[in-house]
């Protein structure tokens, strides 16, 4: 397969060595002199590299003309090599003992290539070291400038991060990346195929379960929440559900910044409003407040429903007790307070699991409870914090949280959903990371760690979107999800036609079927695609193939397609940033997306 047709080519090695030609004609007609010599000053950091002829050799003693410049240089070998007069060789300066330098030699091919670079380094006044020969030679292999500035930029980067390789360095540095140690990280863990954010996505839930029962959680001596209140006007401005979070200063021996309750009350307070994406809280609510004023009717019929179903189940009250329970939550007439009680009674121990198919109802009561916390009696806030870290609860905010950040097949097909999702992923984010910095808990630093490589990894995917149309899909199936990583080729900004071809790579990595890499070309309604598969999962796909091009006729487009077997790991960082790196002679590139 061949993707062509969107980025500009440039054949650089040609002028690099352009670039170089005037010294190579004017290396033979330097006349050595008595300064020339003189023994080669060693930068002992350096490990320069010298290239050149041996003219004389005697035993271990050695004399070079060096090239490009013609310069002569006695010096002693280190080891018994295969050297002859003659025979033009490349050697790394080892040291330097009064004024008497040790050659190391290093075996090379002599190819054009090695030529280019040296020529490279003396036209642009710099050591021959072993860094730099690798940077110069990384440079021509992503057919990027040689010149001088180029080289020095590529330099003082690997002395900033010298355990990165120069490639990774030099591809980020060509694609206009910004470079640093996080966009370092993401860069290399893109490379090795560790990218996914389903994967980081999943770390940071289960950080948030592990958060709910952690017993030393507690609110940061310098801040407090306007949900902690000790008169009836703070409480009652608390329930008004602003979206935006007011914290007030209070003095360090504040009797609630030491109290694991209120901080337990408070994170489950932030994290609905991150789940309901901000909804306020009712006001006005009491614990004699009547649970039809502050659920929704749709809502209090699926509450009314589930805890019936429960309630018939249960031995824990008897027949009369939950005649007038039932009564009570069919009419409408229950309080919050009483019905604090009988979730409590239901789903506070962990073996009580309840079925739920819709959690909404469940956030709902959470909400109001929550609200009314500072008008709870003791035992009700403490039945209140015994729930909120129980399984069943838990269950509910990691459902809730698996399902708002990732998506569905339908949402997929609606590109408007997976904008939103981008945007909503995003926001969370941020008010997670503020929520960090209020409490002090057993795992903060692996908390705010998962939220920031999250971040990072978002923004890196905004970096890759300035050059070329990708986004991760963190994909929710029936029973498991699937990472999906989505590249169209296009050009950027530019706004596409029917009559241009469009080429998509779609990777996916899917529990049963192993990774599965899809290449999709499509001009007017016709599409060519390639299944790229393991040999293990070939036979289910090739089986299922008609029932796809059925699908894509009855739409009006025509599908050629077939399967072919690869067991490579795609490297899709260098896939797409080296694809204009290619063999000088050729004038397209070849895309194997497996290879």
């Amino acid at each position: 397969m061949e993707i062509n047709e969107y980025r500009p080519k440039q054949n650089r090695l040609h002028k690099a060595a352009s670039e170089y030609e005037a010294s190579q004609i004017k290396a033979p007609n330097i006349k050595t002199s008595a300064r020339s010599q003189k023994p080669v000053q060693v930068n002992k950091n350096e490990n320069p590299i010298i290239r050149g002829e041996i003219i004389d050799l005697r035993y271990q003693e050695v004399k070079i003309r060096l090239e490009p410049s013609g310069q002569i240089i006695n010096g002693k070998l280190s080891g018994d090599v295969p050297l002859s007069i003659g025979q033009t060789a490349e050697f790394v300066i080892s040291d330097e003992t009064d004024g008497q330098i040790t050659l190391r030699y290093i075996p090379t091919g002599g190819s054009p290539m090695n030529d280019i670079i040296h020529k490279a380094l003396y036209a642009s006044g710099l050591t021959a070291s072993e860094r730099n020969i690798a940077i110069v030679q990384e440079l021509l292999n992503y057919q990027m400038p040689v010149d001088k500035n180029t080289i020095l930029q590529l330099i003082k980067l690997t002395s900033a991060y010298p355990d990165v390789s120069p490639a990774s360095l030099i591809l980020m540095h060509k694609n206009n990346l910004p470079i640093n140690s996080g966009s370092i990280a993401q860069f290399e863990a893109y490379q090795k195929g560790m990218h996914q954010i389903l994967n980081q996505l999943k770390t940071l839930t289960d950080n948030i379960n592990d958060i709910a029962v952690d017993n030393n959680i507690r609110l940061n001596n310098h801040h407090s929440l306007d949900i902690i209140t000790v008169n009836q006007e703070t409480s009652e401005e608390m329930v008004s559900g602003s979206n935006n979070t007011q914290y007030a200063d209070v003095p360090s021996e504040s009797v609630y910044s030491d109290n694991h309750t209120e901080g337990v009350i408070i994170l489950h307070r932030e994290l609905l409003n991150i789940i309901a994406d901000g909804k306020s809280i009712p006001e006005q609510i009491y614990p004699d407040t009547s649970i039809a004023h502050v659920i929704p009717d749709n809502e209090l019929k699926q509450l009314k429903e589930m805890l019936i179903t429960d309630i018939n189940k249960s031995s824990y009250y008897s027949s009369d007790t939950a005649e007038h329970i039932i009564s009570r939550l069919s009419n409408g007439t229950m309080t919050l307070e009483s019905l604090l009680s009988v979730v409590y009674d239901l789903f506070g121990s962990e073996a009580s699991q309840p079925v739920i198919d819709n959690y909404a109802p469940i956030y709902s009561i959470v909400k109001a409870f929550i609200g009314m916390y500072g008008k709870l009696s003791e035992d009700a806030k403490d039945k209140l914090v015994h729930l909120l870290k129980s399984e069943a609860y838990r269950e509910t905010i990691s459902e809730a949280l698996h399902s708002r950040w990732t998506l569905s097949p339908d949402e997929l097909a609606n590109k408007d959903k997976v904008k939103e999702f981008y945007r909503r992923l995003d926001k969370d984010m941020e008010k997670l990371d503020k929520l960090t910095d209020n409490f002090r808990m057993s795992i903060s630093p692996d908390f705010k760690s998962s939220i920031n490589k999250l971040q990072d990894n978002l923004q890196f995917m905004r970096m890759l979107n300035e050059m070329f149309l990708y986004v991760q899909l963190p994909i929710r199936l029936a029973g498991r999800d699937a990472h999906g990583d989505l590249y169209v080729f296009t050009r950027k900004h530019h706004k596409h036609t029917d009559s241009e071809g469009l080429n998509v790579l779609l990777h996916l990595d899917m529990t049963n079927l192993g990774p599965l890499d899809i290449h999709i070309s499509v001009k007017n309604r016709q599409i060519n695609a390639v299944f790229y598969v393991e040999k293990s999962s070939e036979q289910i796909i090739s089986k299922h193939l008609n029932e796809l091009i059925d699908a894509l006729n009855s739409k009006g487009y025509q599908l050629q397609v077939k399967t072919q077997i690869s067991d490579s790991k795609p490297d899709f960082i260098s896939d797409i940033l080296q694809q204009d790196v290619s063999d000088p002679n050729m004038h397209r590139y070849t895309f194997d997306i497996r290879a």
